[in-house]
């Protein structure tokens, strides 16, 4: 779902699910979380770009029945925000397309 690309201390985070425009499930919440906390931790990477791929940065929220997964979230929505707003480091979107929220 992810395709992480670190060059001179500027790790990239693509959005790939191209096929639905990038839009956010459970699982893309976790791996994005996961992607920013390693990011966060890691002295190399000075700053992240978050990106999607395809024609899309992201059409928003996946509402279809195969967005949802059995179980809860690792992190979901919440831990996302949380990592989000505590990020520790310069953070920028990269908007590629549409973009919705």
């Amino acid at each position: 779902m992810l395709i992480v690309d670190d060059n001179g201390g500027v790790r990239t985070v693509a959005l790939n699910r191209p096929e639905v425009l990038n839009a956010w499930n459970n699982q893309q919440y976790d791996e994005v979380t996961d992607a920013l906390l390693a990011a966060g931790y890691d002295d190399a990477c000075r700053v992240l770009v978050l990106t999607g791929t395809g024609r899309a940065f992201s059409a928003g929220a996946d509402l279809s029945v195969a967005a949802r997964a059995p179980g809860p979230p690792k992190h979901g929505i919440r831990g996302f925000l949380r990592t989000v707003v505590d990020f520790p480091k310069p953070f920028v979107l990269a908007v590629n397309g549409l973009a919705s929220a």
